[in-house]
């Protein structure tokens, strides 16, 4: 098990879409898309069991629907970074091609890296959901609207806590 008793702050990054667009990112306290609030409810049952763990509880049909729209991280080097594990269609579609086995460095850099990071380290510190609002706007047009669930996963020998986040967009 890596040390995980400071977290960093959460990090954020500038995302830059347009010149003219402006980016919110900001942790909020509850869920607010129907499929977070799924993949949450589904995780607080799982504690009942000892906490959700892959293998057994992912994937499941309960969750079935949701399971193109998860990512699964390793934490590796002490929390540095994260190889991902499983990569849901969406992060396919983003990189053209199945990222399961990459460090999560291979793919991204910056700021973006640090405050994937960030959130990753800081969900396995506080062993809880950590719920990430994500808003870029054009003037008065919405571009993207996104939540991101981070949460605390066993890994399929229990032996480590890994880090499963659904990617919903509204």
């Amino acid at each position: 098990m890596s040390d995980r008793s400071t977290p960093p702050p959460f990090g954020y990054h500038e995302l830059i879409v347009d010149k003219d667009a402006t980016t919110s990112v900001k942790v909020i306290a509850e869920a607010q898309h129907a499929d977070s609030q799924k993949l949450l409810a589904y995780w607080r049952d799982c504690a009942g069991r000892g906490g959700l763990k892959l293998g057994r509880d992912l994937p499941a049909a309960t969750v079935a629907r949701l399971m193109s729209r998860l990512i699964v991280f390793e934490p590796i080097e002490h929390d540095a970074d994260f190889r991902i594990r499983l990569a849901g269609t969406g992060l396919i579609r983003r990189f053209g091609k199945d990222v399961s086995g990459q460090l999560l460095s291979e793919l991204y850099q910056g700021g973006t890296l640090k405050s994937y990071i960030s959130n990753l380290h800081a969900t396995l510190t506080k062993n809880a959901p950590l719920i990430v609002e994500v808003t870029i706007t054009e003037g008065p047009n919405e571009l993207f609207h996104i939540e991101y669930v981070f949460l605390p996963v066993l890994s399929y020998d229990a032996k480590e806590t890994w880090v499963v986040v659904g990617v919903f967009y509204f």
